[in-house]
Parts: structure tokens; C-alpha cells; sequence
């Protein structure tokens, strides 16, 4: 199903102005969910459907690509408080509050 999608110049956030209108073809409505790269978006189907790429690239003739068609591989940042839950349990698991020595002959000393 065709979406329009409003293009603008924000470059002077003090006079934003209108520059054209496309249609994308798109499944559903979406929203956008993050910046993957200088000009890719990644979206989500509101319909629960999935995500996709909105490839801005060449703003007049904005892409839509499902994420099971492409073939490049993007990092997204997590939210603040995942990264903080993942790095406390890294550095748990770093730092043993007790310890085992093993001596080769097989015996155990703590």
C-alpha cells in the first residue's frame, strides 16, 4: 500500500521549510524507532507486523527495505538502562567474590 511521506529541509531549525511530498510503498503505518546510519531509519509496523529500513539517502526517492532483505548488518544502541543492567553483569562475573585454586595434582585449596 502506497504512504505518503512529508520531505522537509530542517537545516535552519529557525525556518523549517516544506519540500516535497513521496509515496513509499509500506505495509502499514509505522514509526520511526532509530537511527541506524547517517541516512537509514529503522521503522516499526504499528501493526505488529515487523521492522523495516527507510533509506533516506536520496531524500527525493526515499527506500523502504524489509530487514529480511538486506543484507548489511547495522548496530542499534540500547536503551541506557539495558547497557548499565549488561555491564554490572559483565563485571560481576569479572569479579568473583570467592575464588578456588587449583593445583595441578588434582588437590583444592581456597
Amino acid at each position: 500500500m502506497l504512504r505518503d511521506l512529508a520531505i522537509f529541509d530542517v537545516r535552519n531549525p529557525a525556518r523549517i521549510k516544506f519540500k516535497k511530498l513521496v509515496s513509499i510503498n509500506a505495509p502499514a503505518p509505522f514509526d520511526f524507532e532509530e537511527l541506524i546510519a547517517p541516512h537509514s531509519i529503522l521503522i516499526r509496523y504499528r501493526d505488529g507486523s515487523g521492522e523495516a529500513i527507510l533509506n533516506l539517502s536520496n531524500a527525493r526517492k526515499p527506500q523502504l527495505q524489509a530487514l529480511s532483505d538486506t543484507t548489511e548488518t547495522f548496530i542499534i544502541p540500547v536503551s541506557d538502562e539495558h547497557a548499565t543492567e549488561a555491564r554490572k553483569a559483565v563485571q560481576d562475573a569479572v569479579t568473583p567474590s570467592d575464588y578456588q585454586i587449583v593445583i595441578p595434582n588434582g588437590q583444592h585449596r581456597s
